[in-house]
């Protein structure tokens, strides 16, 4: 199916193309600090679009990556909390951050800038959960494991940051916190899109399904809800199993053919009740069938 190919695509680009309209607005205001000043701060001034452009592609990248995540039964909570970031960076874009008083470390807050902050400040740490969450969950390379820490660490290094007040290192934390978010959505993209191809159905998420199934599986069996492989089925109580050595005898003495013995011409078969010989027919005495063909031969003789 090609809506797989679709999403991958859309998933990658969102966060390429917010890091390329970040970087455009660094070259278009060369003269902002970028230690200090947060990349919120570049829509107050020209080139601000930009900024907001590459926020809601991101948005549609992350909210791409949630559904090819959809195969991953173990990865709900991230993708609830990837979800969460999407909306919350969709606020960061809709309304725009007010101005830092850097000298004297005063905020004039308006509406627009405390949604536009608390906003951010949840999307942040809702992401941040999110890729620890999912990469325990899907597994992948190292170098997602890598990032996923490295997330997790800029972004207690982001909140460290606010809680303290330290105005003149935001810009450092946005700075070193979403190109470890951008890199992780970029790495996550292409492992889940690997392990759709390789799935026996592409559009039913694939090897993803199949992967947390056998999990599942190994946990039943680690719990003993399961058999392990190459044993044979329990039967039912009391029953011995096959390779008794009992069972080997019976199963020997089943093996012999029967042999169906002449019965008595014009008589009936009875059946034995013995059941080693349930089947069986009964014969005539050797002397009775002897005294019954000569009377025969003498009655066709005279005849």
């Amino acid at each position: 199916m090609r809506l797989p190919r679709g999403l991958a695509i859309v998933s990658a680009g969102g966060p390429l193309v917010f890091a390329a309209a970040v970087l455009a607005l660094h070259v278009v205001r060369p003269g902002l600090d970028p230690v200090g000043v947060t990349v919120s701060e570049y829509v107050l001034g020209p080139g601000g679009w930009l900024f907001t452009a590459g926020c809601l592609a991101w948005v549609l990248g992350s909210l791409a990556l949630v559904a090819l995540l959809a195969g991953a039964r173990r990865a709900r909570t991230g993708r609830v909390l990837l979800a969460a970031w999407a909306i919350g960076l969709l606020l960061v874009a809709v309304f725009p951050t007010d101005p830092i008083d850097r000298a004297h470390r005063t905020v004039r807050f308006t509406a627009a800038g405390i949604v536009h902050a608390s906003a951010g400040q949840l999307a942040f740490l809702c992401f941040g959960v999110a890729a620890v969450l999912i990469t325990r969950a899907v597994g992948g390379p190292p170098a997602l494991r890598v990032l996923a820490v490295l997330c997790a660490a800029t972004l207690a290094f982001a909140l460290a940051v606010t809680a303290l007040g330290r105005f003149q290192l935001f810009g450092l934390a946005e700075r070193l916190l979403l190109p470890s978010y951008a890199a992780w959505s970029l790495l996550m993209t292409g492992y889940v899109r690997r392990l759709r191809r390789l799935g026996p159905a592409e559009g039913e998420g694939g090897a993803l399904a199949a992967q947390h199934a056998v999990e599942g599986d190994h946990e039943d069996v680690r719990h003993g809800g399961g058999e392990q492989p190459g044993s044979e089925p329990a039967g039912p109580p009391g029953r011995r199993q096959r390779g008794d050595p009992e069972d080997q005898q019976h199963d020997l003495g089943d093996r012999r053919p029967q042999r169906r013995r002449p019965t008595e011409a014009g008589g009936r078969a009875h059946e034995s009740g013995d059941p080693d010989t349930a089947g069986t027919q009964r014969t005539a005495p050797a002397w009775a069938r002897r005294f019954w063909y000569q009377a025969s031969y003498g009655w066709l003789v005279a005849g």
